[in-house]
């Protein structure tokens, strides 16, 4: 039932459109340009995230209400996102780490999984099956960011026990 959208250059504006009329629902002013959105599947939440820095303002990946209201911030995590068919996961990429969060905020899990000194920057690609069994996630593994990169597919599942958090794969 809607569209996120933000701009890539500059300053930026957060906006949540209605799909069947176009009409804007409410908007949002973020200090740097967005890296990604993402929308969760059941339409109660979307991510926010920049890849710039945080600027003047505290968001710099951030899930918001489907009403405009932040919840909270995750953290340095704001090159892409990827949200469970559930909605009840969010999957993220900084630099060089790919993280899981529930949908409350807390993180699960984070591991760093660039190649030694690897630095990933500007590479937005991150994506989950349905079925939250296998994950690509794209990342340089040059400082410069422009002609070298990889890409990781993990395959296998996120084990939660009331324990530990166990990724298999």
């Amino acid at each position: 039932n809607y569209i996120a959208a933000t701009s890539k250059s500059g300053r930026a504006m957060l906006h949540l459109i209605d799909k069947q009329t176009g009409k804007t629902i409410w908007v949002y002013p973020v200090e740097q340009r967005g890296s990604d959105v993402a929308i969760a599947p059941d339409e109660s939440f979307l991510f926010y995230g920049t890849d710039v820095g945080r600027g003047s303002t505290p968001s710099i990946s951030t899930i918001f209400s489907i009403t405009g209201q932040p919840l909270f911030d995750m953290g340095n995590t704001g090159q892409a996102a990827a949200i469970s068919a559930d909605s009840q996961y969010i999957f993220s990429k900084d630099g060089q780490s790919l993280s899981l969060y529930n949908r409350y905020g807390e993180l699960l899990w984070s591991e760093i999984i660039t190649a030694e000194e690897g630095i990933a920057s500007m590479n937005h690609l991150l994506w989950i099956s349905p079925d939250a069994k296998q994950i690509i996630v794209g990342l340089n593994n040059r400082p410069d960011g422009r002609y070298y990169g990889q890409i990781y597919f993990f395959e296998g599942e996120v084990v939660l026990n009331d324990q530990s958090l166990r990724v298999v794969g």
